[in-house]
Order: structure tokens, then sequence, then C-alpha cells
């Protein structure tokens, strides 16, 4: 069945799912546009339309999670580091079964360009000076390789324990951050 009339994060979404739904009973890299498609009940000029890659799929998808932890993050989590990463952790864990069917198929490292996205965004990159650019740039890399390190035992422990863990590691001037006024700048995302 063929899908008409939705709107383009409706059509990502189904063609999301789709690939993830692949994924569960195939290798990522046998997995075909064609499939991808078929599964999503779209024709290939919708996919193309949204996307240029299998792989930009997946990093739409961490993207998405990103997202979502910031519209749902609680206004009592916005100043206290632990509480803020906490939420974003247990947004991630929501999709355990997903990220860890991706991290099997070998595709983790498309969590680092959407966390750079995601931590980097209201920062104006261009005209910082390089000085200014490596500890974003660091704690960004940092993050990620603590996700991969959760990935790699099946994300375990909880989210709340490992919350705590990396907020307790956090460069102290990195903290502010990561507490900035992202939140509200980003409540109105749609």
């Amino acid at each position: 069945m063929r899908r008409k009339n939705t709107t383009a994060q409706i059509m990502k979404k189904y063609i999301i799912t789709a690939l993830l739904l692949l994924m569960e009973k195939e290798p990522f890299s046998q997995i075909t546009i064609g499939q991808i498609t078929n599964k999503a009940g779209v024709n290939r000029s919708t996919y193309y339309r949204h996307f240029h890659s299998k792989e930009e799929i997946i990093e739409t998808f961490f993207c998405n999670i990103l997202k979502q932890s910031i519209l749902s993050l609680p206004e009592t989590s916005q100043n206290q580091l632990s509480k803020y990463l906490s939420h974003i952790f247990k947004t991630f864990y929501q999709y355990k079964k997903e990220i860890l069917i991706i991290h099997r198929n070998q595709l983790s490292y498309l969590l680092l360009p959407a966390l750079n996205d995601y931590f980097l965004e209201n920062v104006d990159m261009i005209n910082k000076k390089f000085e200014t650019k490596v500890p974003l740039y660091y704690h960004t890399g940092g993050i990620f390789n603590d996700f991969i390190l959760w990935f790699e035992h099946d994300m375990e422990p909880k989210p709340e324990i490992f919350a705590q863990i990396a907020s307790e590691i956090c460069l102290p001037n990195i903290k502010p951050l990561l507490l900035s006024n992202r939140y509200y700048q980003n409540k109105n995302i749609k």
C-alpha cells in the first residue's frame, strides 16, 4: 500500500521504522533501497527526497531521539547535570532494542554527527577560535564514547546510574554548556 498526503516528518518516520524492522532480520549491508521503500509503503522518489543514503536514515533516527529528549525535558532537570543526562539516557533507553540492532550492525558511529549537531548547534563555530572549539569537540567525543561503551554492555547500567557516573567525570567548564538555554530555544522544535 502506497502512502499519500502525509507530511515529510511522517514519511521519514515510515522509512526509519521500515529500515529498523528490516535490520531485525538481516544485516544492514544487505538491505536494499527497494526493500526499505516496499516495507515503508513509499516510492523511491519519496525515499530520495528525504534521504541520500541508508546511513542518513540511522543518523536521523539518532537526531530524533536527541530532539525528543529535549522536547520532553522536565523543567526540574534544567539546572542539574545528572538529572539532565539521566533524562537523555532514559530517552535513549526507550529505544534499546533498535539501538542495539544498530550497534550490532556496526553503525553506532553515526551517533557522533547527531551528537555534534545536538551539542554544538547553538555555538557559532565559524567565528570561534580553534582554542574555543577544542573543549566542545572534546566533550562531544567523550559523550559519544560513553554511549558506545554503554551500547557494548547492552545499555547497562540503567540510565540513572550511567548519568550519575557521566556527570561526575564531566569537565567543570563544560557543564554550563550542557545546561545552557538550549532547553528554551528548542522547545519550539516541531
